[in-house]
């Protein structure tokens, strides 16, 4: 079977630009979440990067709930990749664990943001299907 067309115009070509163009509201949401919420007074110092990658992990496995039972659309998929991949981060993720662990936090900090990211992306792929 060849490829699916591929250019600017197709489904595909669409996806991309829809999801470079939502990308920089994930990032300033991100940004905002976490200027606002981290704070080393909380049980979890970085409660906005926190609520972040469950928020973005949420977005991306509902998205792709919605994809696996009722197929693709050119929203959701730039969506999933743009909003939800620019929302979540491993990037500061990993910073964020190296500073706990020079105060002996990492494990639980690392620990808590897994468990609870999984679960999100449970219940966003069972979101996703709902309707379906």
């Amino acid at each position: 079977r060849p490829p699916p067309p591929s250019g600017p115009l197709t489904l595909h070509g669409k996806s991309q630009i829809f999801s470079v163009l939502l990308s920089p509201l994930g990032a300033f949401l991100r940004a905002y979440l976490s200027q606002n919420l981290n704070s080393p007074t909380r049980f979890v110092k970085y409660t906005g990067t926190l609520l972040s990658n469950i928020l973005g992990t949420f977005i991306s496995a509902a998205v792709q709930g919605y994809y696996f039972y009722n197929g693709e659309s050119l929203g959701f998929n730039a969506l999933s990749f743009g909003f939800a991949g620019s929302l979540s981060t491993v990037s500061t993720f990993v910073g964020e664990i190296e500073g706990e662990e020079e105060e002996g936090n990492s494990i639980g900090y690392t620990t808590i943001t897994v468990v609870l990211t999984v679960v999100s992306s449970l219940l966003g792929f069972l979101a996703g299907g709902w309707r379906a």
